[in-house]
């Protein structure tokens, strides 16, 4: 196969035609990093995760020179899961399955630092009334999931040159997103 017959949105789809997707993009570098860091391996480390990432890479840009993006991103398992960051393959599988007003996409960097705000829109995509105050200062008060941890803290920030080399890789690959969703999803 070259590329899946069906995708999530196609099954999503044909269970629930009206449903309402809502899609939280983050950072692709930031995600790759973060994840790393939640599935804690023994030996973890910046300079374990730059040789995954070297790795990684090498083997995604062969499989680039062998077969097309989408067949990579759906049929290649690489060490760090790169292929997740290629959003704009995702959300044009959405984009083909439903119609854009009923696909939310939301960042996450602006979730983080506006939730009340991003918290009322997602109430109105949905058709739901805003909950009373009180439950939205709740809401907003919550601790966030999957905080870094003492440990994860302990590891570091990932090396600047894996920041880099990611943010290279990624880049064309954004721009697509951009593209595809806006200027305010430039990563």
């Amino acid at each position: 196969m070259k590329f899946p017959p069906f995708t999530n949105a196609d099954v999503i789809r044909r269970l629930n035609p009206d449903a309402k997707i809502i899609i939280m993009l983050r950072n692709p570098v930031s995600r790759l990093y973060s994840e790393y860091l939640y599935f804690r391996e023994d030996g973890q480390s910046v300079e374990e995760f730059h040789n995954r990432v070297v790795s990684a890479l090498y083997n995604m840009n062969d499989c680039f020179r062998k077969y097309s993006v989408r067949y990579c991103i759906y049929f290649m398992g690489t060490g760090p899961r790169l292929q997740i960051g290629f959003y704009h393959i995702y959300i044009e599988d959405f984009f083909r399955a439903f119609p854009r007003e009923q696909v939310k996409i939301l960042k996450l960097e602006n979730y983080s630092q506006q939730i009340n705000d991003t918290m009322i829109d997602v109430y109105r995509f949905l058709g739901l009334d805003k909950p009373p105050d009180e439950a939205m200062t709740r809401i907003e008060n919550k601790r966030q999931a999957n905080e870094r941890d003492t440990e994860d803290k302990q590891t570091g920030d990932m090396l600047p040159k894996t920041r880099h080399m990611l943010a290279e890789f990624y880049k064309p690959w954004n721009e697509k997103l951009v593209q595809l969703i806006g200027e305010e999803f430039r990563y």
